[in-house]
């Protein structure tokens, strides 16, 4: 048997299938035996209570092998201004004979895809580093390594509990008295050779290394994040501005934190120039960063 069945499970609550061509590029090659099909998640095969729905599709490919390494289709979906992220999941309900599905969930983010390879990002506002945490947790645990540079309010524990990565992180400490000769070098050299490089500089940045430094990201397909306030040169590619921030949880003059909600606004360059908004606990109850 060379048949394959597939669903996409999402949560119609953040996306909803595009009103016009929410499926294109659709595999046929004579094989396409049902769907793409939008239909209640009610069986939970994914099991995730978070997607309530799911999209159905078949193929078949009786007497023949079914083609590798072949896009099966493309799913075009909408949100609203207020959108922050979501997961999509997938589920197999058939597959050739010889052949393994790989069902990791799928993050969809609120910034344009995602953190763009050779770009850079700035974060300030009440609750950066939170959200910073947020930003490299999903890319070091899926394989990239990542480095922090000259923050000595950066936490290991909290970082941890947000879903960083540990052991695919490092922490260069800059505090010495030639840290602001080395600064930019030591920079640039871990922007060359890791994926991520996230940066807490203390004083205004020299334009001529911030410029080498975004060129580097460019050059070699790494991800570089400012934190804080101090002076940057250079307009980053996205930039995410955390404005608003509230502590939940004492009342009347006693009581626990148990979270901080915030507002985040991102705007930037290019495809990053239409500004967002939205609301995160940043952090929950649980001391990571999520949706209210």
């Amino acid at each position: 048997h060379t048949g394959v069945g597939l669903n996409l499970h999402f949560d119609s609550s953040q996306i909803t299938p595009a009103l016009v061509d929410a499926f294109t590029t659709v595999f046929d090659g004579g094989f396409l035996t049902g769907g793409p099909q939008v239909l209640s998640d009610d069986t939970d095969l994914d099991n995730d209570a978070s997607t309530d729905m799911l999209v159905l599709t078949a193929w078949d490919a009786p007497g023949v092998d079914f083609p590798a390494n072949t896009d099966l289709f493309a799913f075009n979906f909408l949100t609203d201004n207020l959108f922050t992220g979501t997961t999509v999941n997938y589920s197999f309900v058939d597959l050739p004979i010889g052949f393994e599905g790989v069902s990791d969930p799928v993050a969809v983010d609120l910034l344009p895809d995602g953190l763009r390879r050779g770009s850079t990002v700035g974060v300030v506002g009440p609750g950066g580093r939170s959200l910073a945490f947020s930003l490299i947790a999903t890319a070091t645990a899926t394989g990239s390594w990542a480095a922090v540079v000259g923050d000595p309010d950066f936490g290991l524990a909290a970082a941890a509990e947000a879903g960083v990565a540990l052991a695919r992180l490092a922490v260069v400490d800059l505090s010495g008295p030639t840290a602001s000769r080395q600064w930019g070098a030591v920079v640039a050299a871990l922007v060359g050779g890791l994926d991520l490089v996230l940066v807490a500089p203390r004083r205004q940045v020299r334009a001529t290394d911030a410029r080498r430094l975004a060129a580097r990201a460019r050059e070699r397909g790494s991800v570089l994040i400012r934190i804080g306030d101090a002076s940057w040169p250079d307009r980053p590619d996205l930039e995410l501005a955390l404005t608003g921030a509230t502590w939940e949880g004492p009342e009347d003059g006693y009581g626990r934190l148990r979270c901080r909600r915030a507002e985040v606004v991102a705007t930037g360059r290019g495809r990053n120039a239409r500004e967002r908004r939205a609301l995160l606990l940043l952090p929950d109850a649980r001391g990571v960063p999520s949706l209210p």
